[in-house]
C-alpha cells in the first residue's frame, strides 16, 4: 500500500511540474515584518547584447539596449490575525535595437511602461501579526 502511495504523490508532482516552471520566486517575498510598516522602492536595470531571430527572415546583427527603471510600494497589515502584505511595481523601459534589415542597417527606439505586478500574500504559518516591539521579543531560531 506504501509502494502505490510514493507512486502516485511522485506521479502527481511530475505532473505539477509544468506549474512550478512559471513561477515567479521573489526572495524574502514570505518574511516576517511588522504590521504597518509600508516600503517604497525605486530600481534599476540595464540589460544589452545581441538578439536571437528566426533565421528565415531577413532581418541580421541584431542587438538590444535596454533601460528599466521601477517604481514599487508595499503596505503589511493585519488579515485574520496572520501578517498579510499587498505589494505593486510598475516598470518603465526604453531600448535601442540596431541591426540590419535585407542588408540596410536600421535603429530603432522604443519605450513605455512595462508589465505591472501586484502581489498579495498570507503568512500562514509562523507569521502572527504583530507590531515591532512584539517581533523583537520573539526568540530567535536557527
Amino acid at each position: 500500500m506504501k509502494y502505490r502511495n510514493v507512486i502516485f504523490t511522485a506521479f502527481y508532482l511530475l505532473l505539477q511540474m509544468e506549474r512550478g516552471l512559471a513561477q515567479d520566486l521573489d526572495p524574502r517575498a514570505y518574511v516576517w515584518v511588522p504590521v504597518g510598516i509600508s516600503i517604497l522602492g525605486l530600481g534599476y536595470g540595464y540589460t544589452y547584447g545581441g538578439v536571437l531571430t528566426d533565421p528565415t527572415i531577413p532581418v541580421k546583427d541584431v542587438n538590444a539596449t535596454i533601460h528599466t527603471t521601477s517604481l514599487g510600494a508595499a503596505h503589511v497589515f493585519s488579515m485574520f490575525h496572520k501578517t498579510a502584505q499587498i505589494s505593486a511595481n510598475l516598470p518603465w523601459n526604453w531600448a535601442t535595437v540596431t541591426g540590419s534589415v535585407q542588408e540596410a542597417a536600421q535603429r530603432i527606439t522604443r519605450n513605455g511602461f512595462g508589465d505591472m505586478r501586484i502581489r498579495y500574500s498570507i503568512l500562514l504559518s509562523g507569521g502572527p501579526a504583530a507590531n515591532p516591539v512584539e517581533i523583537a521579543k520573539t526568540p530567535q531560531r536557527t
